[in-house]
């Protein structure tokens, strides 16, 4: 900024000119680093993986996208809009206003699970959390989150109590925060440092000398000369170090400290920013619960998840620690590489197709699940969240991508239709899964009007095996049958156990006669098969019936039922036979 005034002559004309310069540099980079700060947490609560909405009289007066996206409405019809919109019914409705602002009038959190109502998906369900901004007037203000847990309603065990330790930590992870400043004296605190430290407010802590927070006073001199040199450098300082709170017990924390002043002599006399955590419960269990011992740098080098930024032609340009693990790269291997030499060839094209949306502004972001190939070759799931990052002027500058690492989801979600359709016992397709395979290639025959044949198999006298020898030795007569009867089918035939001896086979594409002939060399190898076990030789036969598919047969079960008869007479007439009709 200039000012400036001129000296002149009585007549007018001037002589003289002075003026001042103000340098506002400052100014400006604060304003550019507040309008950097502000983009920031827009992106972040952008791609937030949960919604977020701030509530006043049970209207939503602010959401954020993801919070959108789970009611199927856009950020602005849901701005000012009842929050009865997100309920099934009129009577949840209700109830969860009794109880949520019950628990909010007392000054707690409200943590419950409830039916979520989609605009077109209709009832999904969700996790609400929900804090007063105000707990001793509610009605001021809330703000809830909200989580979608349907899918891991139904999922195993193992997952449930996975989510729930990760919500443990979630829930409890809470930051302390103290400015000092003319000598280490506390000038300004947050809640959570007053909780860690025993006090009853951050008002209660005000001016406090930094010698009531050392266990001695010669830890205060030593802590002084070890860490403050540090400060005076310009350098972060993070440490884990013991501490004394307001009863005089003792608790670990881990501290990250920064001057505030950035001259080249730093006072620190200007104040110094310490971020401290309780780590008491981590360092009881520290070989589960270890932290990084970065854990206060830049959220993009530190965060849980893996984050990348990608260009238009889709290189990498920024990588942190977390996707450089997850891929199995070095961070110079990963920065100039090409997304597509990661991303599953098999899952490139639609990839593509969704960040070109983005830079033409088609879709404000994507969430999708897909494969990447690790350098060492293995295949890795993620749930990668993409958004573009814009400059002032809206111009598009790069993608950012968030990647969560699903693949032992994706495993146990992959074992768990493994165990649905699967006979544990034999390997083989259980009774479920076999009819819906031999359904489909029912439906295939009435369509296209080709040959199919079902059969029937039982082992004759199956119990007197199981009385003579025990189950566990019936059970190896069991898994020897199957494998036999496997050794001859084709993989195109269906074949599976659907019930203790009993076995059943669609053959596709196979005239009766055909059919016969392969069911009799299954009765003849069977035969001929002897189980060694040290109580003796078992030898066992089958019993098998044998019939086609006819116009007639309504469906899938009729066939199998006529297969059955055929089966029980071959049992009738002797055993070790196959009846066809």
């Amino acid at each position: 900024m200039r000012s400036s005034t001129w000296t002149k002559y009585d007549f007018g004309t001037p002589i003289k000119y002075r003026g001042a310069f103000r340098d506002i540099t400052r100014r400006k980079r604060v304003e550019d680093e507040l309008r950097s700060v502000n983009r920031l947490q827009q992106l972040i609560l952008d791609n937030s993986i949960i919604g977020i909405a701030l509530v006043r009289h049970r209207r939503f007066e602010w959401v954020n996208q993801q919070a959108a996206d789970m009611t199927g409405m856009s950020v602005e019809d849901m701005t000012g809009s009842p929050t009865r919109v997100v309920y099934t019914d009129d009577e949840q409705y209700e109830y969860l206003g009794r109880t949520a602002y019950a628990a909010l009038r007392s000054g707690n959190s409200y943590d419950a699970v409830f039916p979520f109502m989609h605009q077109t998906r209709g009832s999904m369900w969700c996790r609400f959390v929900a804090t007063a901004l105000n707990p001793e007037k509610p009605e001021d203000g809330s703000i809830w989150m909200f989580e979608d847990i349907h899918e891991r309603r139904a999922a195993d065990i193992a997952l449930r109590k996975s989510r729930k330790e990760l919500e443990s930590i979630f829930e409890n992870s809470q930051v302390g925060i103290m400015f000092l400043r003319d000598g280490r004296f506390l000038v300004r605190a947050n809640q959570r440092l007053a909780e860690i430290f025993g006090y009853d407010s951050p008002e209660e802590m005000e001016n406090l000398s930094m010698r009531a927070l050392h266990l001695t006073e010669r830890h205060y001199r030593d802590f002084g000369e070890q860490y403050y040199s540090k400060l005076v450098l310009g350098e972060q300082t993070q440490i884990e170090y013991r501490m004394r709170k307001k009863d005089g017990s003792a608790v670990w924390c881990s501290l990250s400290g920064k001057a505030v002043d950035t001259q080249k002599t730093i006072d620190l006399d200007k104040g110094v920013i310490w971020v401290i955590e309780d780590i008491t419960v981590r360092k009881k269990a520290e070989a589960a619960l270890r932290l990084s011992e970065r854990r206060f740098r830049a959220i993009f080098t530190h965060a849980g998840v893996g984050i990348c930024t990608i260009d238009r032609e889709g290189v990498l340009h920024r990588v942190n620690h977390r996707i450089c693990m997850l891929m199995g790269y070095e961070e110079y291997d990963l920065l100039g590489m090409n997304v597509k030499e990661i991303i599953h060839p098999d899952d490139f094209s639609q990839d593509a197709e969704l960040r070109h949306r983005l830079w033409i502004r088609d879709i404000p972001m994507f969430v999708r699940e897909e494969r990447f190939v690790r350098r060492d070759g293995k295949v890795l799931w993620g749930r990668i969240t993409t958004t573009v990052v814009r400059a002032d002027d809206e111009t598009p500058q790069y993608l950012l991508e968030v990647m969560e690492d699903i693949t032992e989801r994706k495993r146990l979600e992959s074992e768990l239709v493994r165990l649905a359709r699967t006979d544990s016992l034999t390997g083989l397709k259980n009774r479920h899964y076999f009819m819906e395979r031999g359904n489909e290639e029912f439906e295939r025959f009435r369509r296209y009007g080709t040959h199919m044949c079902a059969m029937l198999m039982d082992i004759d006298h199956f119990k007197n095996i199981n009385d003579t020898y025990g189950h566990h030795l019936g059970d190896l007569v069991l898994k020897k049958l199957a494998a036999t009867c496997e050794n001859i089918l084709r993989k195109t035939d269906v074949f599976g156990r659907i019930g203790g001896e009993e076995f059943a086979m669609v053959l596709v594409e196979l005239d009766l006669d055909t059919a016969h002939e392969i069911a009799e060399r299954i009765r003849h190898e069977v035969e001929n098969t002897v189980v060694e076990t040290e109580e003796g030789d078992i030898r066992f036969t089958v019993s098998i019936g044998v019939t086609d598919l006819r116009e007639d047969d309504a469906n899938l079960e009729k066939t199998i039922q006529r297969a059955d008869s055929l089966m029980y007479e071959a049992k009738q007439t002797g055993r070790n036979k196959v009846v066809k009709g």
